[in-house]
């Protein structure tokens, strides 16, 4: 799988485990949904080039193992996903 889009769907609870298991997955587009907890697995998704995630309830801190998502950092989509929290290391 390659993109996986459910923005709007008032999904609830954690990501799942399995989700960071798809390396190939390119777009992750959640949002505005009620999303909680880390993502501690997002570094596994080597492949990302977006990630949506906003409008959620995530909380913890922002992995620095964020930075190792070269595709994501390429398309500029790195910063405007830390540029859109409150604070620069952790979700609020």
């Amino acid at each position: 799988m390659k993109l996986l889009g459910a923005g709007y769907n008032n999904l609830s609870g954690t990501l799942p485990d399995e989700l960071f298991k798809g390396t190939s997955l390119e777009h992750l587009s959640l949002p505005n949904n009620r999303l909680e907890g880390a993502l501690d697995g997002i570094s596994k998704l080597t492949n990302l080039v977006t990630l949506d995630l906003g409008g959620n309830e995530l909380s913890g801190n922002i992995p620095e193992s964020i930075g190792d998502l070269k595709r994501l950092e390429e398309q500029g989509q790195l910063r405007k996903f830390v540029q859109s929290k409150k604070t620069r290391s952790s979700f609020q």
